[in-house]
Order: structure tokens, then sequence, then C-alpha cells
């Protein structure tokens, strides 16, 4: 079952519940509407995550800080994206599909400005994404989020061979529907969250704005405790820990970009032909949006560690130097100038490593008052 968040923070949530839902619904749609604008053809599923990332989470960032505005809290929306995600052996197996599949799309962890109960992190759960979400009947995806006990990593290397039970797993595992076929005037994007454990009727679909703003309220999703390194548990604690960790690692051997709320960031044609030109390659880079250096703290000193040197590197990003990397590195390739897409394809590092998992942090803390009350 998920935690309750903070009484104080939840309560200011609450009260603007219906205002901060319909602001990530936005954020969706300004994101999938970049897309179809942004790539060359129909953008596919990886299209609209990384221009979800890229635009929609800064929209919905600054929505939630507007719509909170005087009430003493803060959103910050923070994460990692890369392009891979990791493969599983689901156990048993399916027996009728093939032997892997992908564990997931997207990560969402909740957190309330540091650890609830002195343990506890927040709440998260798993994302797969599909352009037409019927297209996962019968598939090892669905065999794994519906059915299977656990599951064996086969990438990353850093995890391989390691199994994780899913037991606990009850409404952490959903699938994210991108609808498409269900435009409606003015245009706005509309998209499905679905509880694939347990299993729901279809009657049960609901937006995944919906899904993601009861997560953030602590009635959805899985809880989360933080793990110190010598936790030997196999549950969903531990497979959050794993693609938060392994990721964020991760990004230390690549040339990364960083999506910046104080300066000019990367436009998302700029970043899509930069990931869709070095998809691929070793050490191809990762898309960062960085409060790092703090959230991470809530986790151990290793990733507290990592976190800072993330946001300094975030601090110090230079866009033109970036870009002129890139160019340096994508001469000799063909290009036609055209944006480009990526389509439904999840590709793998060269070197078969993964890289790990894209995640979202959401955090809420209280802020302390500007004005101190006069006696």
């Amino acid at each position: 079952m998920p935690i309750r968040p903070p009484q104080n923070i939840l309560t200011e949530i609450l009260l603007r519940r219906g205002r901060m839902t319909q602001a990530i619904g936005t954020g969706i749609d300004h994101a999938f509407t970049a897309a179809e604008r942004g790539c060359a053809g129909k953008p596919g599923e990886v299209d609209r995550l990384v221009y979800f990332f890229l635009e929609g989470l800064p929209a919905i960032e600054s929505q939630f800080n507007g719509i909170l505005r005087g009430s003493g809290v803060r959103a910050t929306l923070s994460g990692i994206f890369c392009h891979q995600t990791p493969k599983v052996t689901p156990i048993p197996a399916s027996g009728t599909s093939p032997p892997r599949c992908e564990l997931g799309d997207i990560l969402f962890l909740v957190t309330y400005g540091g650890r609830l109960y002195s343990h506890y992190l927040g709440n998260a759960l798993l994302v797969q994404a599909k352009e037409n979400i019927s297209t996962v009947d019968g598939t090892t995806q669905a065999h794994l989020y519906e059915r299977a006990n656990s599951f064996t990593y086969y990438t990353p290397n850093a995890l391989s061979t390691q199994s994780r039970s899913l037991s606990d797993c009850e409404y952490a595992l959903w699938y994210w529907g991108f609808r498409r076929e269900f435009w409606n005037y003015p245009h706005r994007w509309g998209t499905d969250g679905i509880a694939a454990r347990p299993p729901v009727p279809h009657l049960s679909h609901v937006p995944f704005e919906n899904s993601l703003m009861d997560l953030i309220c602590g009635v959805n999703g899985r809880r989360v405790k933080s793990l110190p390194t010598s936790d030997t548990s196999t549950g969903w604690s531990r497979i959050v820990d794993d693609l938060i960790r392994v990721t964020a690692k991760s990004t230390f051997t690549r040339q990364n970009a960083f999506v910046s709320r104080n300066k000019e960031p990367l436009r998302g044609e700029e970043i899509t032909r930069v990931i869709q030109g070095m998809a691929g390659a070793p050490n191809a880079p990762f898309l960062v949006k960085c409060s790092l250096g703090r959230i991470f703290k809530f986790f151990d000193d290793e990733l507290a560690g990592i976190g800072a040197k993330l946001t300094k590197e975030s601090e110090e990003f230079d866009r033109e130097k970036f870009l002129r990397e890139f160019a340096k590195h994508a001469r000799g390739r063909k290009d036609d100038g055209s944006p480009p897409r990526f389509g439904d394809e999840r590709r793998e590092d060269a070197d078969s490593g993964g890289g790990g998992c894209s995640f979202v942090i959401i955090d809420f803390e209280s802020e302390p008052p500007r004005f101190k009350r006069l006696p």
C-alpha cells in the first residue's frame, strides 16, 4: 500500500487537486503536441517520452508552483531520461511469447521534502508506454506485469542475473496508453492510466493525469523504503533503488544534456537530434533535469554524492559547447536537416550495458515563511 504524505503538504495539495490534475494533463498535451510538430513524420512512443521529459516536466513544474503559490509548499520535478530500458526475464515464463521484455519506460517517485517515518522515501509506480494499449495483450510484457511472480535482469550489466520479487507490487505497475485516436476539439491529447496489477476491467481506465495525481496524494502506487547498502531484500523498494541508482551512476560515463531552470534550455529538435544521432553508440548521452543534489540526500551517502556532482554539472552546463561536441561526433553521418524521430524503438548501448531506466522524482517540500510574524 502507499504511504500517507505529511498532513500539512497533503492539505495544500488536496485544496488544489483539480487544478494540479489539469496542470499535468496540460503538460502532457503540450509535450505531445510539440512532438507532433517537431518530428519528421508520425512520432512514436519514444519520441513522446523524450518530449514529455524535455517539454512536459518543466511545464508541469511551473504550473504546480503557480497553483501552490502562497501555500507554503513548493514542487520540484527532477529526473534522468535515457533511451534504453532494462530487459528482464519473467518468472515463470509465459510459454507463449518471447522469454524477455522491457521492465518499463519511466519510474515515477513522489517524495515530500525528506524521509517519512525515518526510512520511507515516498510512493512510486512504474509505467510502460504504449501508443496503442491493446497491442500489449498476449505479450511477454503483459505476462510480466499481470501474472509473473518475479523476474531476473538481463540488462543493464550492473544488474544482470539478479532476481527481484513482484509479490508486493499491487498498483505499482501501470500501462500509459497514449490513445492517439481520441483527439477532440481543440485538439487536446488524452492519455490513459491502466493498472496492470491487479488487472482491472476496462471501465477502471482513467486519464493518466488522474493516476499520477493519485500517486502524489498517496492513494496510488506503492510505498518505497530507503534501503541501506547491506540490505538483501528483493521486493518493490529494491526495484526502485535499482533503477534510480544504476541510472544515476551511469550518467558519469556520458556527456549529458541538462534541462536547466535558469538558462535557455535545449529545444526539442536539438536534443532529439543529439540523442537520435548518438543512440546505440557507446556512452550515449542522457537527458537530465536536475535538483538531484537535494533530493538524493533522502537516499544515502552514495546517491547524495552523485546528486551533488550532477547538480554541479547542471549549473556548469554549456549548451553551445554541448552542441559543438555533438557536431564533432556526428561528422560524416548522413543528415538531411529534417527533424528526426525515434519511433517505438528502444535501442541499447553498443556495449549492451543498457544504461538504466528513465525516472522522474516529484518532490513537495514545505517552504519556510518569508516574513516573521510581528508579536
